[in-house]
């Protein structure tokens, strides 16, 4: 884009993003006026400001694990999932389970053997948890701006690999609320990139109150539906993937060489079966030995390449690591300790 371009959308679009930020804080001032619903078991909330990939995923997963011995149930929006609309409990086995709740509540339940619901109503989809099971733990994706229940804790993730000028309100940036709206969050969850300790001075002045951890990326490596697989550094592959941040997935294929061909798509990317012969078409050219692709892209795909000739898919498996510190917070809050 030209100087000239760039300038004249700022001015078009700054007017529309303070529009934009004060209507977000009013409608948490009309919500607060308002009741929210009291969820019959504890509840952790996993959001963020930013609109696109924040890492919540890899949050909620991670602490999901860290307390499996309290029943956890994830509750999540279903984005995309045709079921969204009148909300329902993943059934892991269902045919077309991608299409049907969502790719990421898909993958979580496939994952973890946990019960995930979804739903846009998030009360409703709550509520309908409670009667199918007893106690346990409620972890709420993309929770913070979501008002009509009740939150213990509420986290905010924010992806460090963004610089820290880019805090402007939809449309002129890609923050869903103010940057101040971080002083109601139980804490702030930064994770792992480029700009990291950018982001933690900025926080620090904008939340100076907020408890502030750091999530840590780390690698598992290449799986498939076996577990874990160990591929010869020499060998070729081809890379693909369906998320708001493909330049962090190919970073983190370095450590295995470069991929022959690397393609991207859309974030929640349906893949139509143009899509996937496309992706064998390039295989067969490169002649690689194998395709890796996310996790998320692995289990919304992984029995239609089965399916095919092509070469196997693996997925690159990663995590997050927190300190202790972190999951002491969270017990305390959650009266564990």
């Amino acid at each position: 884009m030209s100087p000239f371009w760039r300038d004249f959308a700022w001015v078009a679009l700054y007017p529309l993003a303070c529009v934009w930020a004060v209507s977000m804080r009013l409608r948490r001032w009309v919500r607060g006026c308002l009741s929210a619903f009291e969820p019959g078991r504890r509840s952790i909330g996993v959001g963020n400001l930013h609109s696109g990939g924040s890492g919540k995923t890899p949050i909620v997963l991670a602490i999901a694990e860290r307390f499996s011995s309290l029943g956890p149930v994830i509750v999540s929006r279903g984005y995309r999932g045709s079921l969204s609309s009148r909300g329902s409990r993943v059934d892991p086995l269902a045919e077309f389970g991608p299409a049907l709740y969502g790719d990421e509540p898909w993958m979580l339940a496939r994952r973890l053997g946990l019960p995930v619901y979804i739903g846009k109503d998030r009360v409703k989809s709550m509520k309908m948890a409670e009667a199918d099971l007893q106690g346990g733990l409620f972890v709420l994706d993309d929770a913070f701006q979501n008002l009509t229940y009740r939150h213990d804790i509420d986290l905010v993730a924010i992806q460090t690999n963004r610089p820290t000028q880019e805090t402007h309100c939809l449309p002129l940036g890609l923050l869903r609320e103010s940057l101040c709206e971080l002083r109601r969050a139980s804490a702030i969850v930064l994770v792992e990139g480029a700009y990291l300790r950018a982001w933690q001075s900025l926080v620090g002045v904008v939340a100076p109150n907020i408890p502030v951890f750091t999530a840590k990326i780390y690698v598992e490596g290449l799986w498939s539906e076996k577990g874990r697989v160990v591929k010869r550094a020499n060998e070729a592959f081809g890379a693909f993937c369906g998320i708001a941040n493909p330049d962090s997935f190919l970073n983190s294929l370095l450590p295995l060489g470069q991929p022959k061909f690397f393609s991207a798509y859309q974030d929640h990317f349906a893949y139509p079966q143009t899509a996937v012969t496309e992706i064998i078409g390039k295989a067969e050219k490169n002649a690689v030995s194998y395709l890796v692709t996310t996790e998320k892209d692995w289990y919304k795909l992984s029995t239609r390449f089965k399916a095919s000739t092509c070469p196997e898919l693996l997925y690159l498996r990663i995590g997050y690591g927190f300190s202790d510190d972190f999951w002491y917070f969270l017990n305390a809050r959650l009266n564990l300790t």
